[in-house]
């Protein structure tokens, strides 16, 4: 595409120099993966992220290329990439790779943590780990609705046993019977004075 004398490739390849002609490809190349796909829409790196079904790899790929349309700077696009892809990945993928023993594993490695899900053993291990966590929570977290404290129930309560032994002392209202004040139905007390608040 050049103009005068440059109007023939096979000129421009002869007399243009070789540095020239590479940085003539490298820009084409640039302004090639700017152009929008005309059949999907564009979205923003910032939006790409991972369906609950979509394999990680193939999210890492929408990404890369969502990245490349909008990034020029190699360097900028690799620090996004390994940053974007542990924060817009699904919940699965996203735990798993917040799990992983290095705290920057490289790109192989989160895809190869990411391929295991899905599998039967991870099904299982996210199960144990589940209902680990369910198990020591519930002894820990349970409430006694007796007395106020936890690690056991109402059921359990020895606060409740106690209290119930000491209730059966003389009562409070008459001073003569072992019964609850509430059952009380005498309407004298120990010393022969009428009761106040006699029901009958």
């Amino acid at each position: 595409m050049g103009t005068g004398p440059y109007t023939d490739p096979a000129v421009q390849v002869r007399d243009c120099p070789k540095e020239a002609l590479d940085g003539a490809r490298d820009a084409a190349r640039q302004a090639f993966l700017k152009v929008p796909d005309a059949k999907t829409p564009q979205k923003t790196f910032t939006t790409t992220v991972q369906g609950p079904q979509e394999p990680y790899m193939q999210f890492i790929e929408h990404l890369k290329q969502a990245l490349e349309c909008q990034i020029d700077n190699a360097d900028a696009r690799e620090i996004l990439l390994l940053k974007l892809d542990v924060e817009n990945a699904n919940t699965d993928c996203k735990k798993l790779l917040k799990s992983l023993p290095n705290q920057e594993p490289s790109l192989v490695k989160m895809i190869e943590a990411c391929n295991q899900i899905g599998t039967i053993e991870h099904r299982y291990e996210a199960m144990a780990t589940a209902f680990a966590a369910a198990k020591g929570t519930f002894g820990s977290a349970a409430v006694c609705y007796g007395c106020g404290k936890p690690g056991h129930l109402k059921k359990d309560c020895l606060a409740r046993k106690k209290a119930k032994l000491k209730a059966l002392d003389i009562c409070p209202r008459c001073c003569k019977g072992r019964h609850f004040s509430n059952q009380c139905h005498s309407k004298y007390d120990s010393e022969g004075c009428p009761i106040q608040g006699n029901r009958s």
